[in-house]
């Protein structure tokens, strides 16, 4: 993909190929700095906390994202969404977070509340159940 600079639109959902190796791939071509990806979406595809881990790192340097949808994803606990806390610190511009569909819980929320703490630049987040 790093061969695509103009791709805006990333969407691996619903494909249970990804699991733990599918993540450090994706992490690797994420992190390309040739690519200018504005929209990600990766519902569906059955990855818990350490493949969010990886994801969130590899995102933290993604300067065009916009929209990130990790919705469906029913193994991720309130480990992984801490994870997202460095990515709401980062250089990440995102603007739309879509967590539908998963098991966030009180910790969860929890974890998100303080992660979103000094966020400038999310402006919609969704957590329907």
């Amino acid at each position: 993909l790093t061969g695509y600079p103009y791709l805006e639109t990333f969407n691996v959902s619903e494909n249970v190929l990804v699991g733990a190796n599918g993540c450090e791939s994706l992490g690797a071509i994420i992190r390309s700095s040739a690519l200018r990806l504005e929209q990600v979406s990766l519902c569906g595809n059955d990855f818990d906390d350490n493949g969010l881990h990886t994801l969130t790192a590899a995102l933290t340097n993604a300067a065009t994202l916009q929209r990130l949808s990790l919705s469906s994803n029913r193994s991720i606990t309130a480990s992984g969404l801490r994870a997202l806390s460095q990515l709401f610190s980062s250089a990440c511009p995102v603007e739309t977070l879509l967590l539908e569909d998963m098991n966030i819980g009180d910790e969860g929320a929890e974890a998100l509340a303080d992660g979103l703490m000094g966020n400038t630049t999310l402006k919609h987040l969704v957590l329907t159940p």
